[in-house]
């Protein structure tokens, strides 16, 4: 029972329905049972867990950040404020919310009908308020601004798009409750993709035009060749779908996405050609003829690859926030980098970079080899793949990894592959004997 109302709690508390940081106390409550467990009961087994290198790792990336953030502040008397240094102290929980997510691993089916009611409960909140202008109902449909709220609704149409495949796959009986969830599932769809639309987030327009068509192209023929027509149907249907409201939109796409797509064509166009990229860049971040948001970034990424380039191995850590003061641009006074991969850069250069990457190349190899185990649907690796994809690409031009939406997103991520982890574990376990008395 605990379990169960520490997941469902998670799930209640994620930035997906409202952007705020309560998702970090559900993970909280979630690890301190979980760790109780471990070392009262798991540890003792002869059998039990092992928690792998994966955690030994993460474990020591905290550390490694504590570590920095805490000379900086005795050597400087003081905090960094604003920096987000805080966040990448979360790698240190990652392993102990994954066997949190493990013990209640027979409890997740009952997250689904939560997660589909809650979308719905979401969407509809703000449809009467929508401004198809931009679609500033609700605050922005619980979100800070409209990109955090289309980067949410996409996620959401993933999420949904990988649970309704995986009911029909499965060809459950059909019960009026499981018609009832399907219903509502096609519903969300459609209204997250209506809000992708209005939203004008350009960043998760690109994000959606590059990961989705190949993603539904590639499944229906993967599954044209498995001979499983219904999946396959289901896979054209979404395809046919995507491609109709990318038509009907259109005209607003066009119009506003339309500028900077030629300003960006332009511009990788002259970088492939050039012999000194860093002076194009540096033109065009200073030509005004040059969409403001598109200019925004261009500044931001010249200065964050100039502190980056002077301490490329290991960044600046809580420094970055002092080194920032001297850039170069200041015709914007951000302190968010409008892109994911250089805040890490900046902080902890190549060896950030590669932490991260490893353990998110790690969690989704434990996903899919769970799902080879027949421990976890096949839809599980996908879609954790597709949503991986689309935010990432989406981060590149926002700094998602520092905002509710990406920290929480993270960890989730890991910690589903943890669980996997630990799930092929346990599987590997020789079954209770029953004895006579």
């Amino acid at each position: 029972m605990t379990a169960a109302v520490t997941l469902l709690a998670l799930v209640a508390c994620s930035p997906l329905w409202v952007e705020t940081d309560a998702y970090r106390f559900a993970w909280l409550m979630a690890c301190v049972p979980a760790a109780a467990f471990f070392f009262g009961v798991e540890i003792r087994r002869h059998d039990s867990v092992n928690v792998g290198l994966a955690t030994y790792l993460c474990l020591g990336w905290a550390l490694y950040v504590a570590f920095r953030y805490g000379v900086y502040a005795i050597e400087q008397e003081r905090f960094v404020v604003g920096s987000a240094e805080e966040i990448y102290l979360f790698a240190g929980l990652y392993s102990t919310s994954g066997y949190a997510v493990f013990l209640a691993r027979r409890h997740l089916g009952w997250l689904v009908p939560a997660l589909v009611f809650l979308t719905t409960a979401k969407l509809g909140a703000a449809f009467p308020t929508v401004e198809l202008a931009g679609a500033q109902g609700v605050d922005v449909l619980f979100a800070n601004n409209s990109i955090h709220a289309s980067l949410m609704c996409a996620l959401l149409l993933v999420i949904h798009a990988g649970f309704a495949l995986h009911i029909i796959r499965t060809k459950h009986g059909w019960a009026w409750t499981t018609s009832f969830l399907i219903l509502l599932t096609g519903i969300n769809i459609s209204g997250c993709l209506f809000y992708i639309i209005v939203l004008n987030s350009k960043g998760v327009w690109l994000a959606l035009i590059l990961v989705l068509p190949p993603v539904l192209l590639s499944s229906v023929w993967m599954l044209g060749r498995s001979g499983d027509r219904v999946y396959g149907s289901v896979a054209v249907f979404f395809a046919v779908a995507l491609s109709a409201a990318a038509y009907l939109s259109h005209e607003r796409i066009v119009s506003v996405a339309g500028p900077t797509a030629e300003r960006g064509l332009s511009l990788l166009t002259g970088l492939v050609r050039s012999d000194t990229p860093m002076e194009v860049l540096r033109s065009s971040a200073e030509d005004p003829a040059i969409p403001a948001s598109a200019r925004v970034r261009l500044q931001l990424t010249l200065d964050s690859l100039d502190l980056i380039a002077a301490k490329p191995l290991f960044g600046w850590g809580p420094e970055w926030a002092d080194a920032w003061q001297n850039r170069t641009y200041f015709e914007y006074p951000y302190r968010l980098l409008h892109n994911s991969v250089l805040e890490v850069a900046v902080r902890h250069g190549l060896f950030g970079l590669a932490f991260y990457g490893f353990i998110v190349a790690w969690a989704l190899t434990q996903m899919f080899r769970a799902s080879g185990d027949a421990l976890v649907p096949r839809e599980v690796p996908q879609t954790a793949a597709v949503a991986l994809a689309l935010f990432f690409i989406a981060s590149l031009t926002n700094s998602h990894i520092r905002l509710a939406i990406g920290e929480s997103f993270m960890w989730a991520f890991v910690a589903i592959g943890f669980a996997c982890f630990y799930a092929r574990q346990a599987a590997g376990r020789p079954k209770p004997v029953a004895r006579d008395p």
